[in-house]
């Protein structure tokens, strides 16, 4: 039988924001994977294929065999690499609101599309983008943007937000992962979003590549965005790769 390499999968775990954070990217509990690495514990096919997805290391580093010479059984082996040759999908959904007020100007997909009112934020309060940077970590299993980009942090106060997807498609890219197709929705009374939406498809096909498709619509007079007192973003992405 294989079972896992427990120690160098703490260690690279460690690298990763710890066995939490990984147990996050297998979509499974913290308790789940301490049971995954117990010494007494096999390892199936669909476990050996998530661990090294969440840990972008190669299958023969995670494995210690319980035969003499160490060799690894061929069948398993010749199982799992046809499985990596199939294209792996990942989805991700990303959603911010900001209430508006007067002054500055308004920002959305990094494009000024009105001045005279802007979000109340701790960055430049770009709701697209924040919305696209939660869907690219929801995809990878890495938590959300107050987790990687905290308001609390003064680093982030008045930051482009495109950073924080630049940012995230490092991580992403670094995974062998690229955007197969990004969906955006604005929800906004004000402005009119028409003009400026060729503009905001480009700078998103710009930072993270693939199809691009930007909505917008109003909220039908409901609510806070209905009355102009706040904008929000929603965002759809689907992360492919290749093996």
């Amino acid at each position: 039988m294989l079972r896992l390499n427990r120690d160098l999968i703490i260690e690279i775990a460690k690298r990763k924001g710890g066995l939490s954070a990984v147990s996050r990217m297998l979509g499974t509990s913290r308790q789940n994977l301490d049971s995954m690495l117990q010494a007494d514990k096999g390892c199936t096919l669909r476990t050996l294929g998530r661990l090294v997805d969440a840990l972008g290391v190669p299958l023969g580093s995670l494995l210690v065999s319980d035969r003499a010479d160490g060799s690894e059984p061929d069948a398993l082996v010749a199982a799992f690499e046809a499985r990596r040759k199939v294209s792996l999908h990942r989805v991700g959904h990303g959603y911010d609101i900001h209430r508006l007020k007067r002054g500055g100007c308004l920002m959305l997909a990094g494009v000024k599309v009105a001045e005279g009112f802007s979000p109340i934020a701790h960055s430049d309060g770009d709701v697209v983008l924040h919305a696209v940077t939660d869907a690219l970590l929801g995809a990878m299993g890495l938590g959300d943007i107050g987790q990687s980009f905290p308001n609390t942090d003064r680093k982030w106060k008045g930051a482009a937000s495109r950073i924080f997807v630049q940012a995230t498609m490092e991580k992403i890219r670094a995974e062998s992962f690229t955007v197969g197709n990004l969906d955006v929705t604005i929800m906004a009374e004000r402005p009119r979003l028409a003009p400026f939406r060729e503009a905001m498809t480009k700078n998103l096909a710009y930072l993270v590549g693939g199809v691009i498709n930007v909505k917008a619509g109003t909220n039908e007079k409901c609510d806070s965005i209905g009355a102009g007192k706040a904008i929000a973003a929603h965002a759809v992405v689907l992360l492919t790769r290749s093996r």
